[in-house]
């Protein structure tokens, strides 16, 4: 009874036809510069380095200096759409027609080759933590000494995390991935 009478009050307010406006996320200023900038970078290339378009070449190459990419990155660009499909339809089928799997089942990683795959040195677990720790004495210390001259709560301020990103969760603000026996 409640809620009809609430609807009416809207409706009386604004009327039955009332739709609000949004605008669309890519209509705003800065958007619409940073999309001219990259126009102008690509006409930029095409005019130094030609038209990619008209090359009749099976390699994948970027544009800006030709360079081209190694064969599995263009076989996973090629593959990669027929291997979105089969893994869509697979998900209609089990799951949502014949519920052979559940909804909330892991989605198999396909790890394909692609542009970026830059091999970084892990640095050691306990050397990101001292240097986490280092960063983060200072506030700590900064933010304890203006809750002790203003006699706050020891206990409420121990109670907020001091760093953007739960420590025992993330290592250097990512997701934390590691073996079994690391975490032993």
């Amino acid at each position: 009874l409640n809620i009809s009478r609430v609807v009416e009050e809207f409706i009386g307010i604004h009327g039955s036809d009332y739709v609000e406006e949004l605008p669309h996320h890519e209509e705003g200023c800065a958007t619409q510069l940073l999309f001219l900038c990259h126009v102008k970078d690509l006409l930029e290339v095409l005019l130094t380095c030609g038209n990619p378009f008209e090359e009749q070449s099976g390699h994948l190459v970027t544009l800006d200096n030709k360079a081209c990419k190694s064969a599995s990155a263009a076989m996973s660009v090629y593959k990669v759409e027929s291997l979105g499909l089969r893994q869509y339809k697979d998900f209609r089928q089990n799951v949502l027609q014949t519920h052979e799997m559940m909804l909330t089942a892991p989605i198999k990683c396909n790890n394909l080759i692609l542009f970026h795959n830059k091999t970084f040195a892990k640095k050691p677990a306990l050397k990101v933590k001292v240097q986490h720790f280092k960063c983060h004495a200072d506030l700590d210390g900064q933010a304890f000494l203006v809750l002790h001259s203003r006699d706050g709560n020891l206990n409420e301020f121990f109670r907020h995390e001091s760093s953007p990103y739960p420590p025992a969760l993330s290592s250097e603000g990512s997701l934390s991935s590691c073996t079994k026996s690391d975490l032993l």
